[in-house]
């Protein structure tokens, strides 16, 4: 039997070892970080769109904003469905990478659209 081992969060590990696992994998889980939300003082309605990169910036964004109304970009379709469940409904998908996602905003918005990208304090995109 093959073994795998899963390093994302917990919580975020038991569906993807419950589907490994109908494959016959043996799955290890063992975080190597975990996900902390802050509490920014800012609102998203500062801004024109939103862009989420990942389902945790979707959650991220659901805890800091309580109304739905304001467009989100989202990198691919889970992230989407992600902000469906939270309950958010102006969403587009760019259905694509990061590079995809780039791609997507610079052919479908100006430069005069003001963009809160919800990311990882530690991550940077140039």
């Amino acid at each position: 039997m093959k073994s795998i081992l899963l390093t994302r969060p917990l919580l975020d590990s038991f569906n993807t070892r419950n589907i490994l696992r109908k494959y016959g994998y043996k799955v290890f889980i063992e975080p190597v970080f975990t996900i902390k939300y802050l509490n920014p003082d800012i609102s998203a309605y500062e801004f024109d769109v939103v862009i989420s990169t990942s389902k945790n910036s979707v959650k991220a964004l659901s805890q800091i904003c309580k109304e739905d109304d304001f467009p989100i970009i989202t990198v691919g379709n889970s992230t989407m469905q992600a902000a469906k469940n939270l309950g958010f409904s102006d969403i587009i998908s760019a259905d694509s990478n990061v590079d995809g996602l780039i791609s997507f905003i610079k052919a479908h918005y100006s430069n005069a659209i003001k963009f809160l990208y919800i990311r990882d304090k530690k991550y940077h995109v140039t």
